[in-house]
């Protein structure tokens, strides 16, 4: 409880209800930031083959479809990763 501001240490002081709440805050941030640096370690420091390769697919609207290649076990990874730029990105498995 040390990290707070003046403001927040009174009112921590004052109401015991809002103290357990930062309390708590800082315990899952705590605890979040650990399972992140557990789920990094993890990971293979390049999920991505360095190539994206654009196939001849187009629709009415001008979307392109590209093809790469990932590690299997960092596709769920990677899916988000594409999300968060808003691009949509899907996992296909071929048995050859």
């Amino acid at each position: 409880m040390n990290s707070l501001e003046p403001k927040e240490q009174e009112q921590a002081t004052n109401d015991p209800e809002y103290r357990l709440f930062l309390e708590s805050e800082a315990f899952l941030c705590k605890e979040g930031y650990q399972l992140i640096a557990e789920t990094q370690a993890k990971r293979m420091p390049m999920a991505f083959v360095p190539n994206l390769r654009q196939l001849p697919i187009e629709d009415r609207e001008g979307n392109v479809v590209y093809h790469t290649v990932v590690a299997k076990a960092q596709a769920e990874d990677v899916i988000k990763a594409c999300r968060k730029i808003g691009t949509t990105a899907k996992t296909f498995s071929y048995d050859r």
